[in-house]
């Protein structure tokens, strides 16, 4: 019994550390000036540089809030212009699949740093073939079947929601 408890003990142990390595997040996320390019190494160990160019923001007239930004970047060499945004879906730009969160445009009439940002843009990237959402996730028919009840679809149709641009594309999760 003395020799199996430590045997068990030291199985546990190297599975545990075994199954750490392989919780590995897809999504690296990367902080950039303008100006400023950085090497990054994605989930499946490829190697991108991404390059800040630019930031141009367009603001309401009246009340001055901003209604778009759009960010020009370099990766690896090839340019793209992405639309800011949190529920902008990834695009494919060369070997990833990159968004633009949050820029510091956001911060700048406000007191509080909300996210957190220092500098001009923060980027998301994925591998190239990485699936924009998990498999595992269900997600609702539109437009629903007419035999089912559909009023729950009618409440979201009226408020308003955006199915086109949730990257989950569960519309009731924006209630």
């Amino acid at each position: 019994m003395r020799v199996l408890c430590p045997t068990i003990l030291l199985v546990c142990c190297c599975v545990t550390a075994g199954a750490d390595e392989f919780k590995q997040p897809l999504v690296r996320v990367v902080d950039l000036n303008i100006g400023e390019m950085r090497e990054v190494t994605l989930h499946n160990v490829e190697m991108c540089s991404i390059e800040l160019l630019n930031v141009r923001v367009e603001r309401d007239h009246v009340m001055h809030a901003i209604r778009q930004v759009e960010v020009d970047v370099k990766i690896n060499g090839q340019k793209a212009t992405l639309v800011s945004g949190l529920y902008r879906l990834p695009r494919l730009v060369g070997c990833v699949q990159i968004d633009c969160p949050v820029t510091d445009n956001y911060n700048r009439d406000s007191h509080v740093n909300h996210w957190g940002i220092v500098k001009n843009a923060r980027f998301r990237l994925w591998p190239k073939d990485t699936a924009s959402r998990m498999p595992s996730v269900s997600t609702t028919r539109w437009p629903p079947d007419r035999s089912e009840n559909t009023e729950i679809m009618k409440t979201l149709l009226a408020i308003g929601a955006h199915y086109d641009v949730c990257i989950f594309c569960v519309p009731s999760i924006l209630l």
